[in-house]
């Protein structure tokens, strides 16, 4: 197989306990979770196909699957690189323990604003500002590497200094700006949430200074332009469905958790089967881009966010409408 993923993204459930305005959650999924015994014969097939990629369980809330250590600790058990994507909010004590022995190699945890009604409004529950914070100072306690991750929109797309200066307050080792994609519930707020080209460039060149600042990682994510504004080779464009895809919580592949487009369910084909053989990830792969994103110079290097590209104009190889170049504009 000549190209194999550098991660994998897991949705192990669709339960949450959250209710985040812009959830990705993908609407047109149904059926039963994959079985613990499901989940381990795919991990093994992750490590036949792939060798040791880096395996992002969330959900939904990860927590909230009774065998989330099951997977995690069967994962490291394997030589697979396994992390948790969570909302923080159920971190206690024991469940950090859990974590430590379950090898996990880094934690991420969500936070939307520096402060706490705005981060609170955003997910819909009071005081999940507060619980997440907490989980941070129990990870710090046990040397467990953790991240921020913060959505960007209109509304706190002014806060990135802030998200960045909170991170290094609470012990984090990096910042991952995901700027927002309109899928699931982001698509009810797209009109105004969604950075427009020129506020994405801004945010973009905003986190290029501050990445010089600050002594940890910031990295944006979901925004394929930062190749051209950070010159950075070690940061690829999008890697939907080349260096990266999403396995649901039914077991269906996806280019990313972004992009609703089905490549293939792992309880008909083998991951690397459907890896190899999935039309959708073949048509990603080609790169045959339409629009602005088709004759732009760093094309080959941004390729632009296809999960975007499809989300504003329904067909996954389109413009990426929140790129200054795509549209006729120019770079800051």
């Amino acid at each position: 197989m000549d190209q194999v993923p550098r991660i994998i993204f897991w949705e192990t459930t669709k339960a949450c306990n959250l209710k985040c305005a812009y959830c990705r959650m993908l609407k047109n999924s149904s059926g039963a979770e994959l079985t613990t015994v499901e989940a381990f014969r795919i991990l093994e097939e992750i490590k036949t196909a792939f060798g040791s990629p880096i395996l992002v369980l969330s959900g939904g809330e990860p927590l909230l699957r009774k065998d989330i250590f099951e997977i995690l600790s069967y994962a490291s058990k394997i030589g697979i690189q396994a992390a948790l994507a969570t909302n923080g909010t159920l971190l206690k004590e024991k469940e950090v323990r859990r974590l430590a022995e379950s090898g996990v190699k880094r934690v991420s945890l969500s936070l939307d604003s520096a402060c706490e009604d705005v981060h609170d409004a955003s997910r819909g529950v009071k005081g999940a500002f507060e619980e997440t914070r907490r989980a941070c100072g129990i990870l710090k306690e046990h040397g467990i590497p953790f991240q921020i991750n913060f959505t960007v929109t209109k509304q706190n797309k002014n806060e990135v200094r802030k998200a960045a200066e909170l991170a290094m307050a609470l012990g984090a080792v990096a910042v991952h700006y995901f700027v927002l994609v309109p899928v699931g519930c982001g698509k009810e707020v797209e009109k105004s949430a969604m950075l427009d080209a020129g506020e994405n460039e801004e945010v973009l060149n905003t986190i290029k200074r501050l990445s010089g600042e600050f002594p940890i990682e910031l990295r944006p994510t979901c925004a394929p332009q930062y190749a051209r504004i950070a010159d950075d080779k070690r940061y690829s464009g999008c890697i939907a469905g080349t260096g990266a895809f999403f396995i649901s919580s039914e077991g269906n592949i996806y280019p990313c958790g972004y992009l609703a487009v089905k490549a293939g369910s792992l309880r008909e084909k083998s991951v690397g089967e459907i890896w190899k053989n999935a039309e959708v990830l073949k048509t990603l792969r080609e790169n045959d881009l339409k629009g602005g994103c088709a004759v732009c110079d760093y094309k080959s290097r941004c390729r632009g966010c296809r999960a975007r590209a499809y989300g504003t104009t329904g067909d996954y190889m389109g413009t990426d409408k929140t790129c200054v170049l795509a549209t006729g504009g120019k770079s800051i």
